[in-house]
This record gives structure tokens, C-alpha cells and sequence, in this order.
């Protein structure tokens, strides 16, 4: 009987540490929430759209220069003879041309600001996600932002959200309260 009941334990055992080993762990995060966190966003931001203003004075400077043309030509285009015409037409076809590169040039130069400021942070939060996923022993963590998931249940899986935030030294942002009323009942 006593050996029947050892048995019986090491079995328990066995099958409870196969079932524990096996075991994983799941969890989410929104990094489009924690990039929003960041204070380092911020600076980047203010500098991405400096760049896009100047940009944008540009396109505009050059827009007013192209109009500019256009309406002369078509003002003094009964004047112009064959020859004259041809050539301001072919003027005018450059400075389209210049007008639709500097466009181009402007959206690539912007793509390319944007992706030196903001994937050293991108990085960074990253980093954290795999620090705080392997030191808590995670198997698999699923990024809300990206919203490829199906389905998952939300209950059987951990918000890592408070980790990377302490992680990353992260505060919520803070929000202006109303003062409270004054004529409330005590």
C-alpha cells in the first residue's frame, strides 16, 4: 500500500512539473502608446516639423513663381509669336517639372528625418519589450499597435505596459483638472 502511494505522489509530481514546464506565458503591449510616452517624441517632433514648415515655404514660394508665369503667359500669349511661344511653353514645362522634383525631394528629405529621429526610439522600445519579456519569463508578447491579431483574450494574458514604462522611466501624461466645486455638499 505505502508503495502504491509513493508511486502515486511521484507520478503526481511528474506530471505536475511536465505541466508547469510547459507552461507559457503571453502578453501584450501598445508600443504606439509607449512611443507617444516618450519625452524624447517630443523634440523629434518639434524638429520634424520645423523641417516640414520650411519644406512647405518652399513648395509655396515656387507654387507663386509658377502661377506667376502661367498667368502672364496666358495674358500676353496672343502676343507672343510662334517662336516666343514655343519657348515659354517650354519654360513653363521646366518649371513644372522643377516644381513636381522639389515635391519629390521635399516628401523624401521629410521620410528620411522622420526615420532619423524616431527609430532610435523605436529601438528603445524594443529593447525594453525584449529586456521585460525574457527577465519575466514571457514566450510570446503581442504588439496592439499593430492589429494583425484575430483574436486573443485579453484575461489570459499579461499588460506589460506598466513594465516598459518603469522600464523606460515613462510618466502618463498630465491632464489640467477642474477645480472642485465649491458649493458641494460636505
Amino acid at each position: 500500500m505505502k508503495t502504491i502511494m509513493k508511486m502515486s505522489l511521484v507520478v503526481a509530481l511528474l506530471i505536475t512539473a511536465s505541466t508547469t514546464s510547459f507552461a507559457q506565458k503571453f502578453g501584450y503591449i501598445n508600443t504606439a502608446e509607449v512611443f507617444t510616452l516618450m519625452p524624447e517624441k517630443d523634440s523629434a517632433d518639434v524638429k520634424v516639423q520645423a523641417l516640414q514648415q520650411e519644406l512647405m515655404e518652399q513648395l509655396e514660394a515656387m507654387e507663386v513663381e509658377l502661377n506667376k508665369k502661367y498667368d502672364e503667359f496666358q495674358k500676353n500669349q496672343a502676343t507672343y509669336s510662334d517662336a516666343v511661344k514655343e519657348l515659354k511653353t517650354q519654360e513653363f514645362a521646366d518649371m513644372q517639372q522643377r516644381y513636381q522634383n522639389l515635391q519629390q525631394t521635399a516628401r523624401n528629405q521629410l521620410e528620411q528625418t522622420q526615420a532619423q529621429l524616431y527609430n532610435p526610439l523605436i529601438e528603445k522600445i524594443q529593447q525594453a519589450v525584449e529586456k521585460i519579456s525574457k527577465s519575466n519569463g514571457y514566450t510570446a508578447v503581442f504588439n496592439l499597435a499593430a492589429e494583425s491579431l484575430a483574436y486573443y483574450d485579453k484575461a489570459s494574458m499579461a499588460d506589460l505596459m506598466p513594465l516598459i514604462k518603469k522600464e523606460l522611466n515613462l510618466k502618463e501624461p498630465t491632464v489640467a483638472t477642474a477645480p472642485a466645486d465649491s458649493t458641494a455638499t460636505k
